[in-house]
């Protein structure tokens, strides 16, 4: 990427941070909202400087971080069995089975 690209990319970021601080933030309560929409628009700023660095999709090492602030949401609204059950009606039982025998052998009996 060239110098100036790189450069307009970075403005986008500032421009986001400002976004974030000057316009949501004041609008969002403190507490699980605002915490809540921090991870979601902390997802979206790591997609934009991804594509500014040339990634079509979110690399390997980076999807670890992108589960963790999608868990978190999750948790703060307090929708896991919600969530649990709409994945789960796109897999066949056969996966269903498959994830709980992983899920025991990693953390012991919890399904």
């Amino acid at each position: 990427m060239c110098g100036n690209k790189m450069s307009e990319g970075m403005d986008v970021l500032d421009e986001m941070d400002l976004f974030w601080y000057e316009r949501l933030r004041p609008v969002l309560p403190s507490g699980v909202l605002r915490a809540m929409g921090r991870f979601g628009y902390g997802i979206a700023k790591d997609m934009v400087r991804l594509s500014l660095m040339g990634f079509q999709e979110f690399p390997e090492a980076s999807r670890g971080y992108v589960l963790e602030k999608v868990l978190s949401i999750i948790r703060r609204a307090r929708i896991e069995k919600d969530v649990l059950k709409e994945l789960m009606r796109y897999m066949d039982d056969e996966e269903i089975e498959e994830i709980r025998k992983e899920v025991r052998l990693n953390q012991g009996p919890l399904l």
